[in-house]
């Protein structure tokens, strides 16, 4: 019935949101950071992962692969973010696989442990992030997940890392998200609904008999006005939804849990 009668629905206005300079007193004395860095593995997809040492700003990284172009671009992406409020990074620690940026990299300094060996603070965050995962994955009906899900549910759980105030970082009051993103407002809370639930989200409708509406499995917030992004089942692709009048979350029955599940093949 939802897919014939669903309509539009006025939704809430966008609420502005400002942004939260970095006290002065943090980066009087942290005026410099370094940033931890590790890859791990999650069904054979790689992602890297990287830490600030003082301020525990967390990143994670969706990767092709572990190779000197991907690794660089990916660290030249989380340093500009950091730089950007103000924090100037001066090192960057990992394990052997770090040895082909080092030249790149300068004039950051790059320390690399030794052979068999790994930054045991980034083994702990990475076991972190593998059992909240798990947590997610295991209250799902399907069997296997797409890597989109799967990237998203890795992005939602470093979203609730950064969002709180870490308990050996630089301020009990301001959380790593607010100093290096300026963000104030945290997005992993007062979800409207959970991350891998089905829901039936509003489609374009038009003067043809086609549906008003599409299967979906929900991904992350994209906003804090309660907007969300969803894996179509009809289309494999992301779509960002703008608030819950434009879906209706729905209990899976068998035939969309053998979607989601036939999407992580095709």
């Amino acid at each position: 019935m939802l897919r014939g009668k669903k309509v539009r629905q006025v939704l809430n206005e966008f609420t502005s949101m400002s942004r939260v300079f970095v006290p002065p007193e943090i980066l009087k004395h942290h005026p410099t950071d370094e940033i931890d860095l590790d890859f791990f593995f999650v069904n054979g997809n790689p992602f890297l992962h990287t830490k600030t040492k003082t301020i525990k700003f967390h990143a994670v990284q969706s990767q092709t692969g572990r190779g000197k172009v991907e690794t660089y671009k990916a660290l030249k992406k989380i340093i500009a973010a950091i730089e950007m409020s103000g924090v100037r990074v001066i090192g960057v620690n990992g394990d052997n696989e770090l040895e082909k940026v080092r030249e790149i990299l300068t004039p950051i300094q790059v320390n690399i442990v030794g052979r068999d060996q790994h930054i045991s603070r980034m083994e702990r965050d990475i076991r972190l992030i593998e059992e909240r995962l798990k947590c997610f994955i295991s209250a799902m009906p399907n069997r296997r997940i797409t890597k989109l899900l799967l990237s998203s549910l890795i992005e939602y759980i470093i979203t609730c890392l950064n969002e709180f105030p870490n308990k050996g970082g630089v301020s009990k009051t301001v959380s790593p998200a607010a100093i290096v993103l300026g963000r104030e407002k945290p997005k992993c809370t007062n979800l409207t609904i959970v991350p891998g639930a089905y829901a039936e989200i509003k489609e374009q409708t038009t003067n043809a008999m086609k549906y008003r509406s599409t299967g979906a499995i929900a991904l992350q917030p994209s906003n804090n006005s309660g907007g969300f992004y969803f894996q179509s089942l009809s289309t494999g692709r992301r779509v960002h939804v703008p608030g819950k009048a434009a879906w209706t979350e729905l209990v899976p029955s068998l035939r969309t849990i053998d979607l989601g599940e036939w999407l992580t093949l095709s």
